[in-house]
């Protein structure tokens, strides 16, 4: 939590954006687990950009640590190299690629955009994460933001389960709904018990056969 700033801020935590915001008032920006250096220094970065000078920061930066840890790296896409560090994208170049205006995101200075812009069946762009280790019999929960302009197919949240030899065992989705009209950022769930012989899990962004534009930001998968 920042307290009363002014005016505008760039925040960053090991040189990784966070939030920014662009009027007086407090801010509080949630920092995934992945973007930390455990047992290490660790760097709070905030550039202030004041309209009255002299005024800034008042009072004290204060740090909440919560339960919930997500098992996603790189989860608001804040590293990207060229594309965001552990996510891999699927489809043509046209169709998926990285939105980089503060004022489109969720969180941070970053966000996925999906654009298939074919609306033939099967035309569909994606990005896929890292693989995440879960143990059978685990209860996972699967969360990210999606915001919508002028959608006309079908947005999904998927998680893929995976055997040992790569193959996949079973699939869970978000409702099909998602970012069927524009829209604001909306937050879309996905809770699933992790079928027998699972080793890893991936999580699937879905954009399919949709002539509009949808965006994805702050991804979690967290054990329940």
């Amino acid at each position: 939590m920042i307290p009363t700033l002014n005016d505008f801020d760039w925040t960053f935590v090991n040189g990784i954006g966070i939030g920014n915001g662009n009027r007086a008032g407090r801010r509080k920006y949630s920092v995934p687990a992945s973007y930390l250096n455990f047992g290490e220094k660790n760097v709070l970065a905030v550039r202030v950009y004041t309209i009255n000078p002299g005024i800034g920061i008042e009072g004290d930066i204060t740090l909440e640590l919560t339960d919930s840890v997500s098992l996603v790296k790189n989860p608001s896409f804040e590293m990207p190299a060229p594309y965001p560090a552990n996510w891999t994208p699927s489809g043509t170049d046209k169709n998926v690629y990285l939105w980089e205006k503060a004022a489109t995101v969720y969180t941070g200075f970053y966000c996925v955009g999906l654009n298939a812009t074919d609306t033939l069946p099967g035309q569909e762009g994606y990005w896929q994460s890292d693989i995440i280790f879960l143990k059978p019999g685990d209860e996972i929960r699967v969360q990210a933001y999606v915001k919508a302009e002028d959608p006309t197919g079908e947005t999904m949240i998927q998680v893929g389960f995976f055997d040992a030899d790569g193959n996949q065992i079973g699939e869970r989705e978000a409702s099909r709904n998602l970012g069927r009209r524009t829209s604001d950022w909306t937050r879309g769930n996905v809770r699933a018990d992790v079928p027998e012989g699972t080793v890893y899990a991936k999580i699937f962004l879905v954009s399919k056969e949709n002539s509009g534009t949808v965006w994805f930001d702050d991804v979690s998968l967290s054990l329940d």
